[in-house]
Parts: C-alpha cells; structure tokens; sequence
C-alpha cells in the first residue's frame, strides 16, 4: 500500500524546490490541503506568485478538478455559481445548474477584494455550508479546499467583509522574493520552462487526498490541549470588568488604565477574535501532528496553528499599529513574548485547576490567586468557579485525560 504522508511530503518539496516561499507560507500551505474545507486566504501585491502557487498546489494534489473564477464590481451571485438555459427561457422555462466551481474539490477566488458585497455574502454559505441556494433549489458542494488571493493596494478593491474574513482558516501576506531567492528562480528558468504550472507533475488523486482527510480527521487533540487553545484566546479577549463580545472596544479600553492587568496584550487589542480562531487552531495543529508524523497533538503544535489562525482576526489599536506595522509582527513580536513569559505560571494553574475540579477547596482560592496575576487565568477561574457556573462535564473530561 502506497505510504500517503510520505507522498504528500514529496510532492511538497517538488513544489518548494521551485516556488521560493517562506517558511511561513510553505508551512501554512502544506497543513491547509490536509483539511477538507479549509479556507486559505493569500495577499500581496502583482508578481509575488501567489495565484501560481495555488494552481501548483492544486495541480499536484486535486490534478483535473481545479476552477478559478476572478472577482470584478460588476460580477452578480448568480455569475459566479450559476448557469442559466437560455433556449429554454426563450420557452418560458427557468433551468437553473451550478457552475463547475461548486463541484470542484479545489477553487480558486482570485481578485477577492474586488468582489462587490453582495457576492462576499454569497460567498458565506458555501464556507459555512458547502452548498449555494437559489429560488429554493439546493446544489450541494463536495469537500474541497477554497482559495483567496487578493492584492492589498488594487485602486478598484472593496472592503472585505468581517465576517468573510472571519471564516479564512488563515490569512497569510505573501512576500516578494529576496535576491537569493530571485537569482535561483532566474537560474532554473534557464533550463527549464518558466511556467512553474506547467512544469508541476500531478502527485495524488482525489481519492487519495480523501484518504489523507480521513487520517488527518482521526488524530488526537488532547483536553489539555484544548484548555491551552482557550487560554490563548483568553490572553487577548478576557477582561475584568466587560464582556468584549458585547461592548464598544474604546469603552473597554478607557478602563485599562486602571485595571491590574495594565500592560497586558488584551489592552492592545481593538478587534478580539470569537471561537472560529479557537476551532482553526484545533484544525491546523491535527494537520501539523500529520506531517511531522504524530498520531496526537502536541504543545507546540498548538502554538504554531494559533500564530497561523490568529493575525487577520483580530485589530490592534492604533498606537500598537503603528509600532509593530501590522498584526502578523505583532503577534510574532508581542504576543508570543508574552505568552512565553506566562508558561510557568499556566503549568502551575493547570495542577491547581485539574485538583480544583476534584472539590479541593484550597486549590481553588490558590487559583482564584493566581488569577489576580494573570487575565486568561482569571477568565478560567471565572468559569468554571465563579457564580453560575458548572463544571460537572470539565470535570469527567478532565479526570479521563489524566488516566489517559
């Protein structure tokens, strides 16, 4: 039986060996195509390759079931997903088929900020349903890999929609080559064809990436690990007296300066990010365990998926925008920073937390403490102890991953 992951890591470096990308970009490329549906979005500016590299992506992995359709202000819903019969409207009769893009298993959205918003709202029911609707008929898409490419400083762009932007899995900028890079790709171009396209052998089937689907799908993500996704986003959307979900982000922050959390990455963030961050993280990690080969998540593959899932969802107050430049250096710069610097006393939190759950009444006011020091902690104190709270089903989870 063919080793899938070892062909896949293979046609990988076929497509690394030629594209010249950062790490970043070939990290978060190679984890997005072992996750049906997973939404991938890719900025930058003409000539960075991104629109190639995608193609190469899908040629390799989803060979002949590939569309691309390209975003204009003009282009309708219907444009986009739908065909429609003309002879036999000219009868009276409305026919109504999908476009081979909803049946394709990869597609490319190219342009999409130039897409006009009712499309980009259109646009939400494939993500969130893997269908498109019309007039009552239902066309049903099969699991695919959707992507995005859009330039950043197109004069003609609209605004991309919040909630668009919420479902991308990742957001990644694509840089332009650095000279070594630039030298290598003119070099090999030389001697072979400059269509990196066209020089990209296909290297799995269909059926095989839906294979890789599956095993990826199986692998283990540890309760631990969870209560680590959640305190990750607690660090930037926990707060002493609001609930940030609910509340105009300027109001909140007129309330940091006397807050004993002053100074922490939560104060810096206008725009916090809701549970689609928490869900693309668990996503991500489980394609990350695959490729290095692990049948279960680990600490680190945590983190690596929540720097990919995390930049484009939230936004930074100005004073912080203008320091780092943009949310990906400051999640690089600021956040982790923290973060590491929380690592003792989370290790020290989870032991009091795991005995807390078992009715140990000294562990809960020693975390109650610690929860003074530290905003995530005290959003978990606050809970799973504090006033109508319920802990019975963290507790059997818990108590099972411990005997695990």
């Amino acid at each position: 039986m063919v080793n899938l992951r070892n062909k896949l890591l293979k046609g990988l470096d076929e497509i690394f060996n030629q594209y010249k990308a950062t790490p970043t970009v070939q990290n978060a490329v190679s984890a997005s195509i072992m996750i049906p549906n997973f939404n991938m979005l890719l900025i930058g500016v003409p000539g960075t390759g991104k629109t190639t590299l995608i193609r190469m992506i899908s040629k390799a992995f989803f060979g002949d079931s590939f569309e691309k359709v390209s975003f204009s202000q003009n282009v309708t819903p219907f444009d986009v997903f739908f065909y429609l019969n003309l002879g036999k409207l000219s009868k009276g009769i409305e026919e109504i088929s999908p476009r081979p893009l909803l049946q394709a298993r990869a597609r490319l959205f190219n342009e999409l900020n130039r897409a006009p918003p009712a499309v980009q709202n259109e646009l939400l029911e494939l993500l969130e349903e893997r269908q498109k609707s019309w007039r009552g008929q239902i066309f049903k898409a099969p699991n695919g890999i959707n992507f995005f490419d859009m330039n950043p400083i197109d004069a003609t762009s609209t605004q991309v929609s919040d909630a668009l932007l919420d479902r991308m899995d990742v957001s990644l900028t694509v840089p332009a080559l650095n000279m070594k890079q630039e030298f290598e790709l003119l070099y090999e171009m030389s001697s072979f064809s400059d269509d990196l396209v066209e020089n990209m052998k296909k290297v799995m089937t269909v059926k095989q990436m839906q294979k890789v689907w599956e095993t990826v799908d199986k692998i283990q993500v540890p309760p631990s690990e969870m209560f680590f996704i959640t305190l990750l986003r607690a660090m930037l959307t926990k707060c002493r007296y609001f609930d940030r979900s609910t509340m105009d982000p300027n109001h909140v922050h007129q309330k940091c300066v006397q807050c004993n959390y002053k100074g922490e990455v939560c104060s810096q963030v206008k725009q916090v990010p809701a549970f689609r961050v928490s869900k693309s993280t668990s996503k991500i990690a489980k394609a990350v365990a695959y490729l290095k080969g692990n049948s279960e998540v680990q600490h680190e593959d945590v983190l690596r998926a929540f720097a990919l899932a995390i930049p484009h969802r939230i936004q930074l107050f100005p004073q912080f925008k203008n320091q780092y430049g943009n949310e990906n250096e400051w999640v690089k710069q600021s956040f982790f920073k923290a973060m590491n610097m929380k690592q003792r006393l989370w290790r020290e939190a989870a032991e009091l937390f795991s005995e807390a759950l078992k009715g140990k009444k000294k562990a809960r006011e020693e975390l109650k403490e610690l929860g003074n020091k530290d905003v995530a902690i005290f959003g978990a104190y606050q809970a799973w102890f504090g006033k109508n709270s319920s802990d019975i089903f963290t507790e059997i989870v818990w108590e099972a991953s411990q005997h695990d």
